[in-house]
C-alpha cells in the first residue's frame, strides 16, 4: 500500500522545507558552480547529467520542484524549488559595477 502522506503536503510545508536549502545556497555552503565554471545541481549528485547551463539548471530545478510524480518526495521538491528561487535571485544581482538606472544595484551588491 502506498502512503499518501507526501501528496498531502501543503504549500506552507513546502515553503518551510525550502528555507534551509535556500539559506545554504545563499550562504555558499551548497555549491552550484563547479571549479571549471559550469553549473551543477547540488541535490542530484549521482545523476548522469552533472553539467548544466544556467537556463537548463533553472528548468531542471523548476521541473522537479513542480513535479506531480509520486517518486518525488516533498523535501526533494522543496530543495529544487529553493534552487530555482536561488538561481532566479542570482540572475537579478548585477555582476559588474554597472548599476541599473533605478539604483537597484545599491541594494543588491554585497558590501556596496
Amino acid at each position: 500500500m502506498v502512503s499518501n502522506s507526501e501528496s498531502d503536503i501543503t504549500d506552507s510545508e513546502i515553503d518551510e522545507y525550502k528555507e534551509k536549502p535556500y539559506s545554504l545556497l545563499k550562504d555558499g555552503i551548497l555549491k552550484v558552480k563547479r571549479s571549471d565554471g559550469s553549473l551543477k545541481c547540488p541535490f542530484c549528485p549521482g545523476k548522469k547529467k552533472q553539467v548544466y547551463g544556467r537556463k537548463d539548471l533553472l528548468q531542471h530545478a523548476q521541473g522537479i520542484g513542480s513535479s506531480s510524480s509520486y517518486k518525488r518526495t516533498a523535501k526533494a521538491k522543496a530543495k529544487h524549488l529553493a534552487l530555482a528561487a536561488y538561481l532566479q535571485q542570482e540572475q537579478q544581482v548585477p555582476r559588474s559595477s554597472r548599476c541599473r538606472s533605478d539604483g537597484e544595484c545599491r541594494k543588491l551588491v554585497r558590501g556596496g
